[in-house]
């Protein structure tokens, strides 16, 4: 009789804690979208703004500047854009709690890789302006050079900006994974009333 009248309980603690996983799914996917906006306009600008000045410098370093910024620019397009409508698809899928957990620590994941890559872009943009001084063409290496500082100083603060806002949600979900238990038999989820 006990544990029929304890069953009720234990049904709506798994409920509690698929919409508390759900809802924390969802907050990333925002968080990834909105992301995605600001990247898209960090792209949007360069793009534009690269594609103008390479058009109005005819040789220099500032031309290869601008003409390396306009490149990057569409890359980071297209990179929110995929990005965007992948998360967009995301908010229609169900996921079990322990795939959403899954999904919301990859994320992070991926940030502070792309973080060190950025670090790596940056390396290189000062390699290639070093390089400019010992080479015949100056002001390709220079103006390529200093466009990737400016882009992998920009994607890093990016990715920086994205890890800790997805980070700043870890109490939410390591508290939904209270009472969480894995056995070699199966996962088992315990409910304290208090």
């Amino acid at each position: 009789m006990l544990v029929l009248m304890l069953l009720p309980i234990s049904a709506t603690a798994g409920t509690l804690d698929s919409a508390s996983f759900r809802q924390l799914n969802t907050q990333r996917i925002h968080t990834d979208m909105n992301g995605m906006w600001a990247l898209a306009s960090w792209g949007l600008m360069h793009t534009v703004v690269g594609l103008a000045g390479a058009t109005l410098e005819s040789t220099g370093e500032l031309k290869h500047f601008h003409q390396m910024n306009a490149a990057w620019g569409m890359v980071n397009l297209g990179i929110a854009g995929l990005g965007y409508f992948g998360a967009r698809r995301e908010l229609n899928k169900s996921y079990s709690p322990s795939r959403a957990l899954h999904r919301y620590e990859a994320t992070k994941r991926l940030y502070l890789i792309n973080a060190g890559l950025d670090g790596l872009y940056i390396a290189i943009g000062v390699f290639l302006t070093e390089h400019a001084k010992h080479s015949g063409d100056a002001d390709l290496y220079r103006g390529f050079g200093k466009s990737l500082i400016l882009q992998g100083a920009g994607l890093l603060i990016f990715d920086v900006a994205m890890f800790s806002a997805h980070h700043r949600k870890d109490e939410g979900w390591y508290r939904a994974l209270e009472g969480l238990s894995v056995s070699g038999n199966g996962i088992g989820w315990r409910y304290v009333i208090r």
